[in-house]
């Protein structure tokens, strides 16, 4: 029984030349998709390769897309958050310098 391409190890290397635009080509490709060249070329080429391989490579590469747009949400809310702790601070800051200013005869009466 011939082991299939998800549960055969990977042992061999290919090694092949290529023009730089070729590979250019082949590496932009992989980062569209969200998967390794070597994974480009294995599920162009191996004749294994089932819909669900298929499936999953789109799927990865989809939820490599929504990591990254989750992961620059969270850094617009984070840098949100801060400008408005810093706001915030700096309201505390002056409200409690005008205070220190006042005379204390002035505390008083407001008190």
């Amino acid at each position: 029984m011939q082991a299939s391409m998800e549960t055969a190890r990977k042992t061999e290397r290919v090694v092949m030349l290529a023009t730089a635009e070729f590979k250019a080509h082949l590496t932009q490709t992989a980062k569209k998709q969200g998967i390794s060249v070597g994974e480009l070329v294995r599920s162009r080429f191996d004749k294994n390769a089932g819909g669900d391989e298929k499936l999953l490579i789109a799927l990865t590469a989809e939820l490599r897309e929504a990591v990254k747009s989750a992961k620059q949400a969270l850094r617009e809310g984070l840098s949100e958050a801060d400008k408005t702790l810093a706001e915030i601070r700096a309201a505390r800051e002056s409200s409690t310098k005008a205070k220190s200013r006042q005379p204390r005869s002035s505390m008083r009466a407001a008190a």
